[in-house]
């Protein structure tokens, strides 16, 4: 089979296959995703790197706070940031938040004013971690998190996206308004459509796929 490219509407497909059909819970995905980005850090960074993970409202988001939680279990020194507020993230997100929470990690909440002090210490992380938006962006990026890129794009650390950068069209590869510049670029089940598109490498840098445990020529055999 030759390499798989995923549009959104194939890559949720897939989704709803594993937790609908297959009967994996949604839970086990995100933790799976969350730990196969930690993989990364583990293996490219020294433990004594100082990590800031943003994570955003949604799925994405809730990958994040698993990469956070892992991190820190695995002696990084993490930090995490959420765009918003906890009240507003999805029931999937919410639990692993909670769990990072447990973990004894606090969360910092941030809106258009705390953006400032933020920029003040955002070059003592050597890492930042992007869970900000996933696949499912439809719009440009607009006011705290097109702040939020920006201040991630002119750090000095190396950057990782989970799934895709945030504010990348998935199926077009373009930017949507801002868009993160990543380094490192873990996707999952397989690449996206809009990697294909030649100015995608300089916004996804290296793209490492990750199955989640299920290898997607099997996933697809099976799914027909």
């Amino acid at each position: 089979m030759k390499e798989v490219f995923l549009s959104v509407k194939d890559a949720r497909e897939l989704d709803n296959f594993i937790i609908n059909i297959l009967g994996v819970e949604s839970l086990i995905l995100m933790e799976n995703a969350g730990r196969s980005v930690v993989d990364l850090v583990e293996k490219e960074f020294n433990k004594k790197s100082n990590v800031a993970v943003f994570c955003g409202k949604g799925n994405n988001g809730g990958d994040g706070f698993v990469v956070a939680r892992h991190l820190l279990t695995r002696g990084f020194k993490v930090e995490v940031y959420l765009a918003g507020k906890e009240s507003e993230i999805s029931k999937d997100a919410k639990t692993n938040l909670f769990l990072a929470f447990k973990s004894g990690m606090k969360i910092n909440e941030l809106n258009e004013k705390n953006i400032p002090l933020l920029k003040r210490k955002i070059n003592k992380y050597n890492i930042i971690i992007d869970a900000l938006l996933g696949i499912g962006i439809k719009n440009e990026t607009r006011g705290m998190i097109s702040n939020l890129i920006d201040l991630i794009n002119n750090s000095l650390a190396k950057i990782i996206s989970v799934d895709v950068p945030s504010g990348f069209d998935a199926d077009n590869g373009v930017m949507l308004g801002r868009c993160v510049k990543s380094d490192f670029t873990v996707t999952f089940l397989a690449k996206k459509r809009g990697f294909l598109r030649k100015e995608a490498k300089d916004l996804c840098g290296n793209v490492i796929v990750e199955n989640l445990g299920f290898p997607i020529k099997e996933l697809l055999r099976n799914r027909r």
